[in-house]
């Protein structure tokens, strides 16, 4: 589900990426979550393939942090706001490897030697962007 909502979220079809999104939480969101709840903190990325015991862990994080950068475009900030939350209290321990795909997201979260991103770190930078945007519209108004 994965590519599937990665794809229609680059085709900004964000309704097709959103239907794809609740469907990857819904069905994959209880494992995700029994994955986080068995570790007592971030699993070894070392060698990178040891990622791959909690891959369900790590898409998840990916999809819900996906899924508040689809409801940021859509202009639903309380929807976010929610979905970033829930990678930094469901899915805190997942991570993704940054290969230079992402160059440029999010420049100032730090990534490990072996270009591991932490979910949990990025959504907490997208929490105080939504913060900004939002004091940014109420001195507008």
């Amino acid at each position: 589900l994965w590519g599937t909502m990665h794809y229609m979220y680059e085709k900004k079809d964000l309704d097709k990426a959103l239907a794809y999104a609740d469907a990857a939480l819904e069905i994959h969101g209880e494992e995700a979550r029994a994955q986080q709840a068995s570790l007592s903190g971030f699993p070894p990325t070392d060698p990178p393939e040891a990622t791959y015991e909690y891959k369900t862990l790590n898409n998840v994080g990916l999809i819900a942090l996906t899924r508040g950068e689809i409801l940021r475009e859509m202009g639903d900030l309380a929807g976010a706001r929610e979905a970033f939350t829930m990678v930094i209290e469901d899915f805190g321990y997942a991570q993704v490897q940054d290969l230079g795909e992402w160059q440029g997201y999010l420049p100032s979260v730090a990534r490990d030697e072996r270009g591991f991103l932490k979910l949990a770190d990025a959504a907490e930078a997208l929490l105080v962007n939504l913060d900004e945007l939002e004091a940014m519209e109420a001195s507008e108004d």
